[in-house]
């Protein structure tokens, strides 16, 4: 928790849990007194990654050295986001190529 406050794109969710989130729901409602605190956190970090996780899917120089580590860390729904991601801007990319 203290390293997603503190940066959550430096933390590699993969390594912790394939399906972080789904185990932060399950943990939220298990956990009580740390409820508000999480909910917060998590938000908060699927927030920030997914904003990261789009621009690497539109700017392929972003997948280069750093940007590879960050998304070998995606869990799984975030590697579904950037699956999404991708193949928009492709299509889109593709559809501006036919209409000129």
């Amino acid at each position: 928790m203290n390293a997603l406050k503190a940066n959550p794109l430096s933390v590699n969710l993969r390594e912790l849990a394939m399906h972080y989130y789904a185990l932060g729901e399950r943990m939220v409602n298990l956990v009580e007194d740390a409820e508000d605190e999480l909910v917060d956190t998590l938000s908060d970090t699927f927030t920030k990654r997914t904003i990261e996780i789009a621009d690497h899917a539109v700017n392929p120089k972003g997948a280069l050295g750093e940007g590879a580590e960050f998304l070998n860390g995606l869990e799984e729904s975030e590697r579904q986001i950037f699956r999404a991601a991708h193949d928009s801007a492709k299509l889109m990319k593709n559809w501006r190529a036919e209409k000129k």
